[in-house]
């Protein structure tokens, strides 16, 4: 039976075909020719046409649903690192105490850092002063481009009377410029002389 229908079909397709419309136009192209499946047309370039091999690009598929992935950078990756010399100072017999900064290797450009003084057991005032010069409790750290190493102003004492006791040296991390920051503390201990 389906064999009939079909057959059917294909008589009454073929029999339109030459047939013109009442209107005499002939709407033969309108109608398929033939019920057989289409084939594709080959639309490979003949190898003379294509392109020489050292002008052709590969293009990457781009889909924009699909992020692309993005390499890691390794954060401050060439950035030198910057810390305390000594991490354990004391003060001498003169009540006087010096710290240095160093960095891992010389910059390009100036590196900035400011360090602060931090109560322990010894409290400013009390026991040490400060920065000598304005006693205090700040300064801020510049080495010039090629430096690796830059001494702290001097941390002046004034009493020796809470010996054995400690404060800290803290560089500041939200102050770091061109640097980054390793070990941000040292302690400094007043000895009983």
């Amino acid at each position: 039976m389906k064999y009939f229908i079909a057959l059917l079909v294909v008589m009454t397709l073929l029999s339109c075909e030459n047939k013109k419309s009442a209107d005499g136009l002939d709407h033969s192209a309108e109608r398929p020719v033939s019920p057989q499946p289409q084939t594709q047309k080959n639309t490979e370039i003949p190898p003379t046409a294509q392109p020489p091999p050292s002008t052709q690009q590969a293009v990457p598929p781009s889909n924009p649903e699909t992020p692309q992935p993005i390499e890691p950078t390794p954060v401050n990756s060439l950035l030198p690192e910057i810390r305390f010399s000594n991490y354990n100072v004391v003060f001498n017999r003169k009540l006087e105490a010096q710290l240095e900064l160093e960095l891992s290797q010389p910059s390009n450009v100036p590196v900035v850092v400011d360090v602060y003084l931090l109560n322990g057991t010894a409290l400013h005032y009390r026991d040490f002063a400060g920065f000598k010069a304005r006693n205090e409790m700040k300064q801020t750290i510049i080495f010039a481009p090629g430096e690796t190493h830059r001494q702290l102003p001097v941390i002046g004492g004034r009493s020796t009377e809470n010996c054995d006791s400690i404060f800290y040296v803290q560089m500041d991390k939200s102050s770091v410029q061109k640097a980054q920051i390793i070990n941000f503390e040292a302690q400094v201990r007043i000895l009983c002389y």
